[in-house]
């Protein structure tokens, strides 16, 4: 997976990625907040901590929603 995690992730995924760097995400979200304050658009922050979630999530409910997002089978299989 290593090989190929920055062809099959968004940038702003940070985890599990030699790459990346978990503080990005940080500096991502504040310099969408003063995008949105320059712009005046309107918007919602989520902040979620899925830290172990694969060991618990419900792999089918995952399923559906990869499909939901357009996430391939190939992608989905994997």
């Amino acid at each position: 997976m290593g090989k190929v995690i920055d062809k099959v992730t968004s940038t702003a995924q940070k985890a599990y990625n030699p790459n990346r760097y978990i503080h990005e995400a940080l500096i991502n979200t504040v310099k969408t907040v003063i995008h949105c304050k320059k712009k005046n658009v309107d918007g919602l922050l989520i902040s979620l901590d899925v830290q172990k979630a694969f060991d618990s999530v419900f792999h089918e409910f995952m399923c559906e929603v990869y499909k939901f997002f357009g996430f391939g089978d190939y992608f989905i299989r994997m």
